[in-house]
């Protein structure tokens, strides 16, 4: 029996999920209560901590004391003849050479413009008026103040505010699943028919939620679950409070404040506020519910791009109107994969953003061609059932040139790599559906990349300044022999030398996603083996860069920057780089088998397992 029918592509938008959903109401109601009550039990902690560092109380207790009163007459003696002015006095060259003949003991420093003195006690202390203590060992009116102020701020400790991890954690998880549950339901999918969908989301959400919480507090999750400062931590709340206590340690310093006046300070202050809380919270709440949808697209197996949606006002941030229009079609519309111009993946670009995402889905719905229309038959055979035949797997991956003419040398490099790959490799490619693409130009071979900015690329970038590309929705290697090298570049040729290192790295991405698909991990260097090896690498590389600064000796980590990326972004690409220069060697200079010698190790057993399973 024959029937025949039409399967027509068909693009549609939805529309974002709501923002005001109640759930979302709620989440963020709560989550800036804990961190407003969080906040305001830090502020006194932090006023003691600079206290401490400042010596303010310990300043405060010298002058009450016999230091105090040892100076007593001379400070009001200064006080009466010459003005006080934030921790220097103003005197003439001859005021200051005379008290310094009755006070030897006293060290008398000119600070900035002519005339500016400040008269330390030897303990360090600075004389100022009895009602505001005496102040400081510092200057904070003249030369080195700023300085001194600065080190004091850089000083403060936020170790303690990983306290803060566990109290957000579980609406910042309950966010993100909410969110992926409502963006699932919004395309169709049952999570409560698909478990498995579900269980996915429910492990990323976890995983984001820890991550994320920690991040918060410039801290990072090592392999062992444990909290460890992160220098590299994206939109921190600590580093920030420094910029936000600045102004009152400032004063604190100038006047000699009592630790409680400062600590009264900092709790009025916007860094320790219910306004910034709830800044705070807005934010992370959006990201988490952006997060949350993307990972439902990403799940429901239905939605194939993302659409950026702006508030269209005049109060639209330039960022954020970028991403709007970013995409071929200039309409916010990318893979769910790409990032936009922004280098977000999904809003927020800054606090209080009002941005959100959209999903697109390709539909596939049977039609009844007409002559009208000129759309093609498409045959679809419906057979009687028959035993089942296990098809033999192919020995290599399938192979393409389109996307614009080669040279033959090019050609010959493309076809040579192919027949000379190991037949374990190219078993496991091709059982995986890997196939290769080569042509001229990268976007022509992958037109969807057009105008697209590649991920860890300058701002400014799009895919015709590269040459390589993989691409896991498509299960494809491209290869281009031309690129860009900048924007408004003409085209130059890459040579077969340069274009088979190419080749190697995304044949490396191309065996991350076989053996992860296989392992239900969709990318091999999301194992817990392989995430413990890279970060043992990176966390070496950041102390030799440490001992490189300190000791005047060569700094190496810039060269290796596109593979320190945030998240999964840096593993994916030193996963693919190491396999690259194991199977074909170095490129760029790099040496990465030496750089992450565990990843080196990690990939040498991924490669020697493959041949002792003798068949895919």
């Amino acid at each position: 029996m024959m029937q025949t029918q039409t399967l027509e592509k068909v693009r549609e938008e939805r529309p974002p999920l709501n923002a005001k959903r109640p759930a979302l109401r709620r989440a963020r109601a709560d989550l800036a209560r804990i961190i407003a009550r969080f906040l305001r039990e830090q502020a006194p902690k932090i006023a003691a901590q600079v206290s401490e560092l400042a010596g303010l109380e310990k300043a405060r207790r010298y002058i009450e004391g016999e230091g105090g009163e040892a100076y007593a007459a001379l400070r009001q003696e200064l006080l009466q003849s010459y003005n006080y002015r934030g921790g220097v006095f103003i005197l003439t060259r001859e005021a200051a050479d005379e008290i310094a003949a009755r006070h030897p003991e006293l060290v008398i420093e000119r600070q900035g413009g002519q005339g500016f003195f400040t008269l330390k006690t030897p303990e360090g202390f600075t004389l100022g008026p009895p009602a505001r203590g005496g102040v400081l060992p510092t200057a904070p009116g003249g030369r080195g103040g700023a300085a001194e102020i600065e080190a004091i701020i850089a000083r403060v400790d936020f170790a303690g505010w990983s306290v803060l991890v566990g109290n957000v954690e579980p609406t910042i998880e309950a966010v993100i699943k909410d969110s992926a549950y409502a963006a699932l339901a919004q395309v169709g999918i049952d999570t409560e028919a698909r478990k498995e969908v579900r269980n996915i989301v429910d492990e990323r959400a976890v995983a984001y939620a820890r991550e994320r919480g920690a991040e918060m507090v410039g801290m990072r999750v090592d392999e062992l679950g444990r909290l460890i400062p992160n220098p590299n931590a994206f939109w921190q709340i600590t580093e920030p409070t420094r910029d936000y206590i600045r102004a009152s340690v400032r004063e604190a310093i100038a006047e000699g404040w009592s630790n409680d006046r400062l600590a009264a300070a900092l709790s009025e202050a916007y860094g320790f506020s219910s306004t910034r809380a709830m800044v705070i919270a807005r934010t992370e709440t959006n990201r988490a519910a952006s997060i949350g949808a993307l990972m439902g697209y990403k799940a429901s197996g239905v939605v194939d791009a993302k659409k950026w949606l702006t508030a269209e006002d005049d109060l639209v941030s330039e960022e954020c109107q970028a991403n709007g229009v970013a995409g071929p079609a200039g309409d916010g519309v990318l893979p769910l994969d790409a990032d936009y111009p922004s280098g977000d993946e999904a809003p927020p670009v800054h606090p209080n953003c009002r941005c959100a995402i959209a999903p697109v889905v390709d539909l596939k719905r049977p039609t009844t061609p007409t002559a009208e229309q000129g759309v093609p038959v498409v045959p679809v055979t419906v057979a009687p059932p028959v035993a089942p035949i296990v098809p033999t797997p192919p020995a290599r991956p399938v192979v393409e040139f389109r996307g614009g003419a080669v040279s033959d040398n090019f050609r010959a490099m493309a076809s040579a790599f192919i027949n000379s790959m190991a037949p374990s490799l190219a078993r496991k490619l091709a059982k995986n559906d890997i196939k290769f693409a080569f042509g001229d130009k990268l976007t022509e071979i992958s037109p969807e990349l057009k105008g697209l900015h590649p991920r860890g690329y300058p701002r400014g970038a799009t895919w015709d300044w590269s040459n390589g590309v993989f691409s896991p929705n498509k299960a494809e290697i491209a290869v281009s022999e031309t690129y860009r090298d900048g924007a408004n570049r003409p085209f130059i040729t890459k040579g077969p030398i340069d274009a088979k290192g190419t080749l190697a790295h995304e044949t490396g991405h191309g065996l991350d996603h076989a053996l992860g698909k296989e392992a239900g991990t969709f990318y091999k260097s999301r194992s817990p083996e392989f995430i413990l090896a890279y970060a043992t690498d990176v966390r070496a590389l950041r102390a030799a860069e440490r001992q490189a600064k300190r000791t005047g000796g060569k700094a190496i980590a810039w060269r290796y920057k596109y593979f320190l990326q945030k998240g999964e972004a840096g593993r994916v690409e030193a996963f693919a780089e190491t396999y690259g220069e194991i199977t074909n060697g170095a490129r760029y200079g790099l040496e990465m088998r030496a750089t992450f010698p565990r990843v080196a190790a990690y990939i040498d057993k991924l490669l020697a397992d493959l041949v002792l399973e003798g068949s895919p």
